[in-house]
């Protein structure tokens, strides 16, 4: 009896993972998407070179490939 009780929690263990996952996926953004906006606030920062950093518009290179990443 007792096998059957962990055989059925791990089913619905796995069950409940595949669900939690599925709907992760379908809800995240599109890789594209996050570039194009990776790429438009690194452009921000560039362009508010006048501000100082702490005050600036959009973000600083934080991931290295700006240059590779927004042609």
């Amino acid at each position: 009896m007792e096998e059957r009780i962990s055989r059925n929690a791990l089913i619905w263990s796995m069950a409940v993972a595949l669900v939690l996952l599925i709907l992760l996926v379908a809800f995240l953004p599109p890789v594209d998407a996050q570039d194009d906006k990776y790429c438009q606030m690194v452009e921000a920062w560039h362009n508010d070179t006048m501000t100082p950093p702490e005050h600036r518009a959009g973000w600083p290179d934080y991931r290295g490939n700006y240059e590779e990443v927004c042609k």
